[in-house]
């Protein structure tokens, strides 16, 4: 009796242990925003994020307000990388080695 009690033990306790944190498990949680999450990203037509959506349960999405964004504006930066140029329209490096920004 006593050694199934301490098997039922071990195993209840190694499920708690191995059982995933959650911030949901946290009360009284208003947001949860999670980075490692790329589904909660929502972008619009051009890829551009536009709101993060809340995991929490509570709807609390965060929501880019366009009068707030800043833009960033670059035609040209000569001498960027060891005295290379970079073009900024085609986002190359023009050297004999190359960096492919992603597009």
């Amino acid at each position: 009796v006593i050694l199934v009690f301490v098997i039922f033990a071990l195993v209840a306790a190694r499920n708690q242990i191995s059982r995933k944190f959650r911030p949901t498990h946290i009360p009284g949680l208003i947001v949860w925003f999670d980075a490692s999450d790329p589904d909660t990203l929502i972008r619009n037509a051009g890829g551009k994020i536009i709101a993060w959506r809340d995991k929490s349960g509570n709807g609390n999405d965060m929501v880019v307000d366009k009068r707030f964004v800043p833009t960033l504006e670059i035609k040209r930066y000569d001498h960027a990388l060891s005295e290379h140029e970079i073009d900024v329209e085609t986002k190359k490096l023009a050297a004999k080695w190359g960096i492919d920004w992603g597009e």
